[in-house]
């Protein structure tokens, strides 16, 4: 069964924005437009936005109930794609962008130091709510935005 809505979810530089066009791109391939098809793909939504809320310290219970209630209330409907990769992965993807100049000079870019932490802290929160939600996880230092498109369509997340 195919999911309403995908959250991809994971640390900065994990592979949200690559896999999202990967699933855009199938999609096509499949004679869709993305805009049409069955699934809503979104990047970083009420998981993310909960395990974000842990990491910059911020303390809204209310709204971090009312978030995991929704995804447990929707299980199936509402899924969560993982991403993580190696710490080594995800510093020298970060180090790059910054060599290239593509980050946007924010002051989330400028915050988001240590990219090691924000890594734990999305692992913690997965092996702690991975039974309530409906959650994938993959490590893009393991397997290609492909490869994971592949394993989405075979596991019935995406057409």
């Amino acid at each position: 069964m195919v999911a309403t809505f995908l959250e991809i979810s994971g640390p900065d530089r994990s592979g949200k924005d690559t896999l999202s066009l990967a699933i855009d791109k199938r999609y096509e391939d499949l004679g869709m437009a993305p805009v049409w098809a069955h699934v809503d793909v979104v990047i970083r939504a009420m998981y993310d936005f909960s395990v974000l809320d842990r990491f910059f310290n911020r303390t809204d219970y209310r709204a971090f109930y009312d978030r995991m209630h929704f995804l447990e209330k929707n299980r199936g409907d509402y899924s969560i794609i993982y991403l993580t990769a190696s710490d080594e992965d995800l510093v020298k993807r970060q180090k790059a962008q910054i060599d290239a100049g593509e980050l946007d000079g924010s002051a989330y870019n400028r915050h988001v130091v240590d990219i090691a932490r924000m890594r734990q802290v999305y692992e913690d929160f997965y092996y702690e709510f991975k039974d309530l939600v409906d959650i994938v996880r993959y490590d893009t230092s393991e397997m290609s935005s492909d490869d994971i498109v592949q394993d989405l369509a075979v596991r019935g997340y995406i057409d």
